[in-house]
């Protein structure tokens, strides 16, 4: 297998020379010929490791017992943000594989959304983890994500590589976790506002997608949510290849003040970060004081949220969207767009529905909805 590996023609990455081991002996002779390479003249004395990630094995165990021995003056560097670095380019194929992950997530909010909706519709009493459940049993079923490929006409995708990354997660009443890896808790889902989140993946590719609904809203609700929005698209715009990441920040930042100054102190630290295998990419981060720059081919989990915030009935709610993004050379892709943001979509004016008597709010094409909220044709 290693005699295979020949370089490619026009190849001008860096050098890479392949050390093969006897594993009938030990392997004190294949370490000996890394270091000597580390010691040849004009080249640093640093060796680069991971801290978060040291690794275990026979092998690791004798490459830093022989360490001192053979460069007794170098420097062991910690070259974790290194690697983060590298792994924040994607090529074309894990494009595809984190593009197709978004179509994914997207596919599966569409189920969250008409859950709650017709929780809510039909005076369905339910709990935030139940539904997160059902869900994912949705999932588990073959009929589920082979509806998801006819649907997004993906003929080569294998299902057998689609996941959830956790559960789905459904907030409401007052009771918002705005990390982003959060979880549902055990209380009952309630008509006010009410947070979405979903991450999934495909061949280990995550993405990520969140939306926030109100029902019945106040007039400052609307107003925050409109500022959210606008707030939202500014700084997916100011995400631009050769733009510094505290610059982002700092902007949108302002642009949220200049429209309400109050709100500047519900405003999370970081605005998002870079994605891939990683769920989430901590040098990579949308965040004052952090001076890497966007380059095209990065994919981002963009998420902004107002939290803690009070309207006129003194109701304490939260506010929160996210969407998994892809830069380019000279604009950018919503992969996870598919779901609005838009006012309109996501703000339920129950009680005009009521009297209008416009019957139910969570009827879909083609799908049987239980008395239980469960999708049954599932």
């Amino acid at each position: 297998m290693i005699e295979d590996a020949v370089k490619p023609q026009n190849y001008k990455g860096p050098q890479i020379e392949l050390i093969e081991r006897n594993t009938k002996v030990s392997n004190d002779e294949a370490i000996e010929q890394i270091f000597n390479l580390i010691n040849t003249p004009n080249t640093k004395q640093e060796i680069g490791f991971l801290t978060m990630e040291p690794g275990v094995g026979a092998i690791l165990n004798e490459f830093h017992s022989l360490t001192k021995k053979f460069t007794p003056e170098a420097k062991l560097k910690n070259c974790s943000d290194f690697i983060d670095e590298i792994l924040s380019h994607k090529d074309n194929e894990e494009i595809e594989n984190i593009t197709i992950s978004s179509k994914y997530s997207c596919y599966i909010m569409d189920y969250v959304i008409k859950m709650f909706e017709n929780s809510i519709d039909q005076e369905i009493s339910t709990t935030h983890s139940k539904l997160s459940n059902d869900i994912k049993n949705l999932t588990e079923k073959p009929i589920f994500n082979n509806k998801f490929k006819e649907k997004e006409h993906l003929q080569n995708i294998d299902l057998s590589l689609l996941e959830i990354g956790g559960l789905p997660v459904v907030q409401s009443g007052g009771n918002y976790d705005l990390n982003p890896f959060s979880t549902s808790d055990n209380k009952k889902l309630s008509s006010d506002v009410i947070i979405c989140k979903v991450h999934s993946r495909y061949k280990d590719y995550n993405s990520f997608v969140i939306r926030s609904f109100m029902i019945d809203a106040q007039n400052s609700q609307q107003t925050k949510y409109k500022i959210l929005f606008e707030a939202f698209n500014f700084l997916i715009s100011k995400l631009v290849d050769g733009a510094v990441l505290s610059d982002v920040y700092k902007q949108t930042f302002d642009f949220i003040v200049d429209k309400d100054h109050d709100i500047k102190d519900n405003l999370p630290e970081n605005f998002g970060f870079s994605v891939g295998l990683d769920t989430q990419n901590d040098t990579i981060k949308i965040k004052a004081g952090n001076y890497k720059k966007v380059s095209a081919g990065m994919i981002f989990y963009v998420i902004l949220s107002f939290a803690d915030l009070k309207n006129e009935k003194d109701f304490i709610y939260s506010l929160q969207i996210g969407d998994t993004i892809l830069v380019k050379s000279s604009s950018r892709d919503i992969l996870t767009g598919t779901i609005s943001k838009n006012l309109s979509e996501i703000n339920y004016d129950m009680e005009d529905e009521e009297e209008e008597d416009l019957g139910e709010i969570a009827k879909m094409a083609h799908n049987k909805v239980s008395s239980n909220g469960i999708i049954e044709n599932f």
